[in-house]
């Protein structure tokens, strides 16, 4: 009996080794990225009869991570098979294959090993069942943050202004480094389209899904052709302005939440009635100098009223219309305001950080509007080192905002204080400051220098060339310049830092670099980023070396 049991416990022990197949337990966490080491039949095999192709890994995958990632173009009518044995996978083509297509199977970067580690590129099997596999080649580098992919179309007849709703021929991921490459491409005619990997295979929505155009509607690709240097720039549209909600925080004021930032620009057409249809008279209004997403409202007088509807019949930026009209209900508070006002900014121990050129203005911003008495002795003041009595000019910039404006420039790594007297300070609604004197500590860093950076194209390629220098920090802090008819651009008072350059044709003379649109189908403009980065130094002249642009394909 013992031995039947024993013999039992052995069956089982055997049964469950072989019921999956996976790695053998132990040893450090491997990070490596799986890779291919052999194919059957070969990549590039023409005249193929086999419809079974065995895919070996270089190490033990995910088996859950191969569905949705193989895919077939041209694409076939019934979708590709597969079979998962550890290591390999063996795919079954169901469909028979078009003598006069090539055939690449894609395995793209969503696909892992057992260790959740992905592969550093997309894969792409070429396959014929005629007598010659196509060797057109295409690639280029798409610029934007976020994972993303290419879409590739074969363009036989002029539809150009509806593709992109189209099922592309062909998609490929692009890579960590931003590169895509697809290979085995037949000639003729191409429109390529960089998308968020959100938007993969769909219908393009813009929307939703960023995108990039190049600067070519279409692509010509020869006979074992090669076509690089097909760049793109991500970007995704504007959202259209929309109002989101209205709050009232006192009986006079309130403001007005929308999904984008709006300019201080803008101009807006209000109007408010109460709850019986009477018009109410606007004071002022002004964007949230904390948060330029909401628009404060003040009325000439409290409202003694359960609620107020506030319209909006248009609310523009210069001649734009940003938004048609639009109208919402907002309920009063019936409570009076008891809170305490509150500095919003500057917070403690804020950082200034002095410059050569101008003298910086500290913002003082509440959380609620104030009136500032300027005959008052106690008005903000500044000092530095705690008892050095700092000159400096306060003014009020809205009703929620003041400047501080030192009569003399920062000291550099010094500590300063900020005194608000209470008294000096008359809340608009509900209490005042808490303490009868707030103070705020801040203190500056070392002065920021400024040098000059200039450049000169030793061939030039275009007409209406723009650069704009940036900085590699932070991309968001540039300046655009011309290059001029001597080939040449220049930069003046660029703060000390490391920088990068890119140029583009500016056909339409905006200074600004256009990413074309989609719908209709209008390309970006051409663009290069030079891929050398840069030092400014404080009061040097940083002279590029001559760059040479590359050809326009």
């Amino acid at each position: 009996m013992k031995l039947l049991k024993h013999l039992f416990y052995l069956l089982l022990m055997f049964i469950y080794s072989c019921a999956s197949i996976k790695a053998p337990p132990g040893g450090p966490v491997d990070k490596t990225p799986p890779d291919i080491i052999g194919v059957n039949p070969p990549s590039g095999t023409i005249n193929l009869s086999a419809n079974k192709i065995v895919v070996k890994f270089s190490e033990y995958m995910d088996e859950n991570s191969f569905k949705n990632n193989i895919k077939v173009y041209p694409q076939l009518n019934t979708s590709l098979k597969f079979k998962f044995k550890g290591d390999e996978i063996i795919l079954t083509l169901l469909d028979s294959l078009d003598s006069k297509n090539t055939y690449i199977i894609y395995l793209n970067r969503n696909i892992k090993d057992e260790h959740g580690v992905s592969l550093t590129r997309t894969i792409q099997l070429a396959y014929s069942a005629g007598d010659k596999i196509n060797s057109g080649v295409m690639g280029g580098r798409v610029y934007g943050s976020g994972q993303a992919s290419v879409h590739l179309w074969k363009i036989n007849g002029s539809t150009l202004d509806s593709l992109f709703v189209k099922q592309p021929d062909y998609i490929t991921d692009v890579s960590e480094d931003g590169f895509y490459t697809f290979n085995y491409l037949a000639p003729g005619n191409y429109q390529v389209l960089a998308v968020e990997k959100s938007g993969t295979s769909l219908p393009l929505n813009t929307e939703h899904t960023g995108y990039g155009l190049h600067w070519q509607r279409t692509l010509n690709l020869s006979e074992n052709d090669t076509l690089l240097n097909i760049n793109m720039r991500l970007w995704k549209s504007p959202a259209k302005l929309k109002l989101l909600r209205g709050e009232w925080s006192a009986f006079d004021w309130g403001k007005l939440v929308f999904n984008n930032k709006l300019s201080e620009d803008i101009t807006v057409d209000l109007q408010f009635k109460s709850e019986e249809d009477q018009k109410i008279d606007l004071f002022q209004y002004y964007l949230d100098p904390m948060d330029p997403k909401n628009f404060i409202m003040q009325l000439s007088d409290s409202l003694i009223s359960n609620s107020i509807k506030v319209n909006i019949g248009s609310l523009k930026l210069n001649d734009e219309l940003l938004m048609d009209s639009s109208e919402v209900s907002i309920q009063i508070p019936q409570e009076p305001d008891t809170s305490y006002l509150q500095i919003q900014n500057p917070t403690p121990n804020f950082q200034i950080i002095p410059n050569d050129l101008v003298i910086d203005r500290l913002d003082i911003i509440f959380s609620k509007p104030v009136q500032l008495l300027e005959d008052s002795l106690l008005t903000p003041q500044l000092f530095m080192n705690d008892s050095i009595s700092v000159n400096a000019n306060v003014k009020q910039i809205n009703p929620m905002q003041l400047q501080l404006i030192p009569e003399s420039q920062w000291e550099e790594n010094e500590k300063y204080k900020l005194e608000i007297s209470r008294n000096s300070i008359v809340a608009e609604g509900g209490r005042g400051l808490k303490d009868s004197i707030t103070v705020i500590n801040l203190r500056t860093t070392k002065s920021i220098g400024y040098g000059t950076v200039t450049g000169k194209i030793s061939e030039s390629v275009q007409s209406n060339l723009a650069v704009e220098l940036f900085s590699a920090k932070n991309p968001s802090l540039s300046q655009t310049s011309i290059v001029n008819s001597r080939s040449e651009f220049e930069f003046k008072t660029i703060p000390e830092g490391n920088y990068s350059l890119y140029f583009f044709e500016d056909s339409d003379n905006d200074m600004k670099y256009s990413f074309g649109d989609a719908y209709p189908n209008i390309p970006s403009e051409w663009f290069y980023f030079y891929p050398d980065t840069f030092e400014v130094r404080a009061n040097w002249e940083t002279e590029i070396a001559p760059i040479k642009l590359p050809e326009v394909n």
